[in-house]
C-alpha cells in the first residue's frame, strides 16, 4: 500500500472520529451507533498505519488467498448486521406508533371527551 493511500486512510479515520465524537456530544448519535463507527475508525487507522503487516497475517489465519477479499467480507458482514439491527429498531418504532394511534383513537374518536352544553361565560359565572 502506498504512502498516499495510507495517509488518506489515516486522515479519513481521524476526521470521521472527530465527527462521530461531535455528534455523540451533541446527542445526535446514540452511543450504540457511535461505538460501531468508532470501532470502524480504529480498524481503518490500524490498516492505514500497518497496512499489509496487519492484513496479511489475518488473511493467512482465515485462509483467504487475496487480502482485499477479507476486507470486503468483513464489510459485508458489518453491513448485514447493521441492516438487521436497524430493521429491529424500525419494527419497534412501528409497534410504538401503532400503540399511540390506537390509544388516541380509543380516547378521542370512539369516546370523544364530554363537553358542556353551554360554554361558560362571565355572566353565567356571576
Amino acid at each position: 500500500m502506498g504512502v498516499i493511500a495510507r495517509s488518506v486512510m489515516i486522515v479519513l479515520a481521524v476526521a470521521s472520529t472527530m465527527t462521530i465524537l461531535r455528534s455523540l456530544r451533541r446527542e445526535r448519535l446514540p452511543l450504540g451507533f457511535a461505538s460501531v463507527w468508532l470501532g470502524l475508525a480504529v480498524v481503518v487507522t490500524m490498516l492505514g498505519l500497518g497496512g499489509d503487516a496487519v492484513l496479511d497475517p489475518l488473511t493467512r489465519a482465515v485462509g483467504v488467498q487475496y487480502p482485499p477479499t477479507l476486507l470486503f467480507l468483513v464489510a459485508i458482514l458489518i453491513l448485514l448486521l447493521l441492516t438487521a439491527y436497524l430493521s429491529l429498531k424500525v419494527a419497534a418504532l412501528d409497534r410504538q406508533i401503532r400503540e399511540v394511534v390506537d390509544r388516541y383513537g380509543r380516547d378521542h374518536v370512539l369516546e370523544p371527551p364530554q363537553r358542556e352544553a353551554h360554554p361558560p361565560t362571565i355572566a353565567n359565572d356571576l
